[in-house]
């Protein structure tokens, strides 16, 4: 009784997550001697984003990372230095995040104009699976070479605890290494095909072997790394420090690899593997100039990506699905010559809204939108100065990176293994599409039981699948059972997922720890 309840539980808290974790953006600079120069948020719990502002402490200048939780609510924020709660105070054991201080940690989180690091996507936040208080924040704890020698940068994996009396979370591990002692550029994730887990994947800089490491995130936390050699394109080696971005497609099935100067590079994504294969690379049409811009956004359909080029003053759309795609460059969008104060009111960096819709951070005090970014050429509306935030702010060229949570499973793939439904949109609901098996004993030694309400049809089977939804063995069912033993003889110690099935139906689904 006691396993079905874990189990029931387990999956109530899993499909009950609204998954609505990008909805509160903190962004600019609190404390600042300029009385234009405040911290901001962005709220979009109502719809339309709802822009604010605030005493909280932190900065931000390009490094800039927030969370809220399943219903939206602001959970934490960092900027690279400290990790700050939702009263805007460091979090508890949050003080000096990417430590121990180097060089570089004095050089910007110590300065009072900065107070900032200054890594574009340096860091990014994902809910533990399963979990519903913990949160796991990847980021990289160095700036641009020569600064901080190569033996000192690392990829690290902070864990934050939401269950505390005061409810205002607390660090539990902080800067634990993932990678150590290489340069590598800004990390991203994706959904697993499975629609629980996630990969995290980040690509070695200035290198002469190009690897794309991969993580994955479970309930049972990090695992991994895996390498991928010489399948990866390096862009550039010779520059580093966030001049280079890595995002998805919001349906998962396209890496994109993006270089201010030498332009980007299109992958297929294998979200069952993590692998990435059929490199498409895509030349600028405005090569003349070293520095173009310094992000690139996809619209939610997964067809569009607009990317800011030529100093910073075009919005160029490309279109993914065509044939070449480098003759699909649109230009959408010119800096019409606005000043703010003599800064000019440029495209700096994106982020796709909740909403669906883009938003561009023009580094001063207003935001660009792009309205309809689902829709070819000029019809996606890029509006600039569409939003002016009430005064006094300054977004310093800081936006948030979001990976897309609301994207599931991969319906009919070898790792849609868990019982999770795809809905129609991406932005609605997971369903449950069957029950949940009953499994005991758990954790397990030898031999487990799992039992089930339907009798079992024909041809039924057991199917059981490592952390990375590959099969790790499958044994047939009785016609008519509602239970049947499974052997663990063989099987590494590790978290594994079950699925009774037919060969026309799902039965029920749940997971075994063999512990032994």
């Amino acid at each position: 009784m006691k396993s079905i309840l874990v189990l029931a539980l387990y999956f109530l808290t899993f499909f009950s997550w609204a998954q609505k974790h990008d909805y509160v953006w903190v962004y600019g600079h609190g404390k600042s001697e300029n009385p234009f120069v405040r911290l901001g948020v962005i709220d979009f719990a109502t719809g339309a984003p709802v822009f604010s502002h605030t005493e909280w402490e932190g900065a931000f200048v390009r490094f800039t990372c927030s969370m809220s939780d399943s219903a939206g609510r602001l959970v934490f924020y960092t900027n690279g230095c400290h990790v700050y709660d939702a009263s805007g105070k460091i979090m508890r054991n949050g003080d000096t995040l990417n430590s121990p201080p180097t060089y570089y940690w004095q050089s910007v989180c110590s300065n009072p104009i900065v107070s900032s690091f200054l890594y574009n996507h340096g860091a990014f936040a994902l809910p533990r699976p399963g979990s519903g208080t913990l949160y796991d924040l990847f980021h990289i704890n160095s700036g641009m070479p020569p600064v901080e020698p190569p033996s000192i940068i690392s990829f690290l994996h902070t864990v934050i605890d939401m269950n505390t009396p005061d409810g205002l979370g607390e660090v539990r591990e902080k800067d634990v290494p993932l990678l150590k002692g290489g340069y590598y550029e800004p990390a991203a994730a994706v959904r697993h095909g499975n629609g629980r887990d996630w990969w995290i994947v980040i690509p070695t800089a200035k290198t002469s072997t190009p690897v794309l490491y991969r993580f994955l995130l479970t309930p049972a936390g990090v695992s991994g790394p895996w390498a991928q050699e010489n399948a990866f394109e390096l862009v550039d080696s010779l520059f580093y420090g966030g001049a280079q971005i890595l995002i998805f497609t919001p349906d998962g099935s396209k890496m994109i690899h993006y270089h201010y100067y030498y332009g980007f590079i299109v992958y297929d994504f294998d979200r069952c593997t993590g692998l990435i294969s059929n490199p498409r690379k895509v030349l600028p049409p405005f090569r003349y100039q070293y520095w173009q811009g310094p992000d690139v956004e996809v619209s939610s359909n997964s067809r569009y990506l607009y990317v800011i080029l030529e100093d910073l003053r075009k919005i160029v759309q490309y279109d993914l699905l065509a044939s070449d795609i480098s003759s699909s460059a649109d230009t959408v969008a010119v800096w019409d010559g606005f000043l703010n104060q003599g800064t000019p009111v440029v495209f700096v960096s994106m982020e796709r809204g909740p909403d669906n819709k883009i938003y561009v951070c023009c580094n001063t005090s207003c935001i660009h939108v792009i309205e309809r970014p689902d829709e070819k050429g000029v019809a996606c509306n890029v509006r600039q100065r569409a939003i002016y935030p009430p005064p006094p702010t300054w977004l310093i060229t800081s936006i948030p990176y979001f990976p897309n949570y609301r994207l599931y499973d991969l319906p009919n793939s070898p790792c849609d293994t868990l019982g999770i439904d795809t809905p129609v949109s991406v932005q609605s609901e997971p369903r449950e599409r069957s029950e949940v098996l009953r499994v005991w004993p758990n954790p397990v030694g030898e031999t487990f039981h799992v039992g089930w309400a339907v009798p079992a049809p024909a041809g039924a089977r057991i199917v059981v699948c490592d952390a990375l939804g590959r099969v790790a063995l499958m044994q047939a069912v009785s016609e008519g059972a509602v239970e049947t033993s499974v052997s663990t003889v063989g099987l590494p110690l590790g978290l594994y997922t079950l699925r009774v099935e037919s060969a026309s139906a799902l039965i029920g689904v749940g997971r075994v720890s063999v512990a032994r």
